[in-house]
């Protein structure tokens, strides 16, 4: 690829993308672009961690994506992390549910039965896209309480 072709491009998406932000415990965050892919939601997560009541504690080599401290009203409490760009990359990637706690995306596309089977398996379900909408308060949601299907 050339300098120009990369030029152009990176100019390209600095157009078309919006810059998103929120307002954090103590300042308002600016992202450029919204995530693009899963390390994009890995990069703006760590962002918004803190606010969300999350310690980042190992990334282990293979699934989930993460292990961390989960604040709930008993504590903080261990908890196993997946991340992905689009909710239903967690089936498409043949990952078991019941071996994490916790999704984070950034694109909700799962189906009813998808969520219900999240549910059983007591997933979380944290929507960054969500977040940036309508803050932090009250969005991790338990299995499929109060969640959206695109049914």
């Amino acid at each position: 690829m050339t300098r120009n072709l990369r030029s152009q491009r990176r100019h390209r998406y600095r157009l078309l993308a919006p810059v998103i932000s929120w307002v954090s415990q103590s300042t308002t965050e600016e992202l450029s672009t919204p995530p693009l892919n899963e390390a994009g939601v890995i990069l703006l997560f760590s962002r918004m961690m803190e606010d969300l009541g999350i310690i980042y504690e190992s990334s282990p080599a293979q699934y989930p994506d993460m292990i961390g401290r989960i604040k709930t009203v008993r504590g903080f409490e261990r908890g196993r992390i997946e991340f992905e760009f689009v909710s239903s990359n967690l089936f498409r990637h043949a990952h078991d549910p019941s071996g994490c706690n916790m999704i984070i995306y950034w694109e909700n596309d799962l189906k009813t039965d998808k969520v219900e089977e999240l549910d059983r398996c007591n997933v979380k379900i944290l929507a960054l896209s969500e977040i940036i909408e309508n803050g932090p308060e009250n969005q991790i949601r338990e299995g499929g309480e109060g969640y959206s299907t695109v049914d």
